[in-house]
């Protein structure tokens, strides 16, 4: 059986007196290769078994590790023990304790291993927190970044890489990971355009929370702004044809407006598009696609009982729109002109409405003022004054509103 050497000395000295002797005594009893790192001989120890599918009589075949592969990867110039610290002595045993990644990267480590905070991250996440109730399916940092394949997210054979995201993801997802394949998303991937958005786009890399809680990224408080990013980007939509007009155009809406204060009722964006499951309006699977919207916006909570007239607007039509938008949609501005007479009849009807309120509201107060004296008209006023504040706050708005439509 042979013992591991550790970066421990083997000889302790008591200091009785001079330091000279001290040393000496040092010099005398320590062992000779004891506190310094034998990388070779651990690895080649530990390879007789994890590198032989025969391995030396009275020991079993333990999980084998590709030399190659092994010394090609970020811990390749590690010994074997800097990572399974519970193995002493060889051979060990059977059922080795899980490796602790935050021995090495931790914040305060003086080492170098990267750290970044992530990995406290990691232990406030679904999965953190599966592994500290002791489940034994939830996915450690090995699962995710590999074991003694570790490479950099930059490389393209590392399981992180963006290109492996939603096949290492899929380990566990497996349902999720084919969904988002055979989406817009996963087919602009798997056709080469890393701007196409993986599961870390949306879910986060380590701090991955629930949908149900407030702070994730796919809470509904906080979708439409993780799908403003990309759709929002009015570059990036130009580069790929993608009209650039949506999420401002849903801002605007009945649905974004009750959204912004705060509704839990209304439409979001994966309410209509689907999750991982998005797919263009062209596709006939599609949820937005035009034989399915009836029942997009008829599902449960909605508006149940929606008949084909839903698929014959424009969802996402602003009537502040660009030459460019005009363009991309292959019309001219001719198809938005009711829209725009149809918008400016309502403001016009909301401002005349809100405006004679006021003028009634005057002339009775003058009426009152000239019948019952100013002792009763004093203290009509303090109601009425703040309320004709109010109303004229809102006939500027209007205005301001009306100042930015274009024709």
């Amino acid at each position: 059986m042979t013992r591991i050497p550790t970066n421990r000395c083997a000889t302790g000295v008591r200091s009785l007196g001079h330091g000279a002797i001290v040393l000496c005594c040092c010099l005398l009893f320590a062992q000779p290769g004891q506190g310094q790192p034998a990388p070779v001989e651990v690895k080649s120890r530990c390879f007789d078994c994890h590198l032989n599918p025969s391995p030396p009589e009275g020991t079993e075949r333990g999980p084998l590790v590709d030399r190659e592969i092994y010394r090609a990867s970020e811990h390749g110039d590690q010994r074997c023990e800097s990572c399974h610290r519970t193995v002493v002595e060889i051979p060990h045993e059977k059922n080795l304790s899980p490796v602790e990644c935050s021995d090495c990267h931790r914040v305060d480590n003086q080492v170098g291993a990267p750290q970044l905070k992530t990995y406290r991250e990691y232990e406030r996440s679904v999965h953190g927190k599966l592994v500290a109730e002791g489940s034994d399916r939830a996915p450690r940092c090995q699962n995710c970044h590999g074991d003694h394949d570790i490479l950099r997210p930059a490389d393209n054979s590392s399981h992180v890489n963006k290109l492996h995201i939603a096949g290492t993801c899929g380990e566990c997802h497996a349902e999720a990971a084919e969904a988002y394949n055979s989406s817009v998303h996963g087919k602009s991937l798997i056709a080469g355009n890393l701007e196409a958005p993986v599961c870390t786009d949306c879910h986060g890399e380590h701090l991955i929370l629930g949908a149900d809680d407030p702070g994730s990224n796919v809470a509904r408080d906080q979708v439409v702004e993780v799908c403003s990013v990309c759709h929002e980007d009015i570059t990036k939509m130009k580069r790929f044809g993608l009209q650039s007009n949506s999420v401002a155009s849903y801002r605007e809406s009945y649905h974004g407006v009750a959204y912004k204060f705060g509704s839990k009722a209304t439409a979001t964006c994966t309410v209509c598009h689907g999750h991982h499951d998005i797919l263009g309006r062209e596709d006939p699977t599609s949820r937005i696609h035009p034989t399915n919207v009836p029942g997009t916006c008829g599902q449960s909570g909605c508006h149940e009982g929606a008949g084909p007239g839903f698929a014959e607007g424009r969802v996402h039509a602003r009537f502040q729109e660009t030459e460019e938008f005009f363009q991309h949609e292959g019309r001219d501005r001719s198809f938005a002109r009711f829209f725009h007479i149809v918008e400016l009849a309502f403001i016009g009807l909301t401002t005349s409405v809100i405006f004679f309120m006021i003028l009634y509201m005057a002339l009775d107060l003058y009426d009152k003022w000239v019948r019952h004296g100013r002792r009763w008209f004093r203290y009509i006023m303090v109601v009425t004054v703040p309320l004709c504040i109010t109303f004229w706050l809102a006939w500027k708005a209007t205005l301001v509103f009306i100042s930015k439509l274009h024709f």
